[in-house]
């Protein structure tokens, strides 16, 4: 028998945060309090689900080992992906709907009753508003069923921008361009993905002269692509001094390269100078790859003339 709206007689649970609502990254924060003085918990679950069954729509279904201090998040395959330890820098724990940040998730004992606090983000929405279950295991091997707790949740895809170019627009053949894109190390903690430049006619060249620049954020570091050679050029580190990044359309200054991280972006001055190989009208596109395995596609930013 599922239990679905009332506390079980081995445990009493309360939902501190969030409250009901749209949510895209937000804090989970509950107490379990045993029946019984000295009792204590071998694990509690949480669960962000339509219902306990999941109702067919996305689900995102965490487990705490307590004593092991140990985390667990039901992937995409149909089993647990895991072990992290709570309070690690991991981007391990997260399926093709949610993340959780190990980091930030904390496990504590408040007198008899113990309290859970993690972060969860959202890749996608769900259809349907979404409910808060709970869960837990006693030392006696004492299960609860699963116990609705909270909701009405309308799940929204978090976002960290979009990914912008200045100028966006103009014509020269040495330029100093400003990107921005999502900090790299959002909204896990850790440094994941890769952002993309790419000034062309099109996502697809076929045959035109093209520049192509790939930031590998993980590494801290910079590659170039040369058609003529047909492989990328690199790494470089960015403001590496006297390196330089060339190709048959442009040369980078590599030592001229300035990255800022700040409230939630990263910003990139990258001077390019253009070769007579890419005379004409190019569009400008940007790409990223984020910390949640979400790729963004091509996104044209704008146009810019080599005279």
């Amino acid at each position: 028998m599922v239990e679905t709206e009332h506390d079980h007689p081995s445990c009493q649970c309360a939902v501190l945060g969030p409250p009901a609502g749209p949510i895209a990254r937000s804090a989970f924060a509950v107490t379990f309090t045993p029946p019984r003085p000295g009792a204590t918990f071998r694990w509690i679950q949480l669960l962000v689900s339509a219902s306990p069954d999941g109702g067919g729509h996305p689900f995102c279904f965490l487990h705490l080992d307590i004593p092991a201090r140990e985390l667990w998040l039901y992937g995409d395959e149909g089993a647990f992906v895991g072990p992290v330890p709570m309070g690690s820098t991991s981007s391990l724990l997260q399926n093709s709907f949610c993340a959780v940040n190990p980091a930030s998730t904390q496990a504590a004992y408040l007198g008899p009753a113990l309290t859970f606090k993690t972060n969860i983000v959202f890749k996608h929405a769900c259809p349907v508003p979404l409910r808060l279950y709970l869960r837990c295991e006693m030392d006696d091997a004492e299960t609860t069923g699963w116990m609705h707790k909270a909701g009405l949740f309308t799940i929204r895809p978090w976002s960290g921008g979009e990914p912008l170019v200045e100028p966006n627009k103009g014509s020269g053949t040495r330029q100093l361009f400003s990107l921005t894109f999502q900090d790299p190390a959002e909204p896990l903690g850790i440094l994941s993905g890769w952002s993309q430049f790419l000034i062309a006619t099109s996502p697809e060249p076929n045959g035109e002269p093209f520049t192509f620049l790939h930031f590998d954020h993980a590494g801290g570091k910079l590659w170039m692509y040369s058609s003529e050679e047909g492989f990328f050029m690199g790494p470089a580190t960015p403001g590496e001094p006297d390196a330089v990044l060339e190709s048959n359309t442009c040369r980078v200054e590599v030592g001229e390269i300035k990255e800022t991280r700040r409230d939630g972006r990263l910003a990139i001055d990258i001077p390019l100078a253009f070769k007579e190989t890419m005379t004409g009208s190019r569009n400008l596109y940007l790409r990223t790859l984020d910390a949640l395995g979400r790729d963004s596609g091509w996104l044209e930013r704008g146009q810019w003339v080599i005279p």
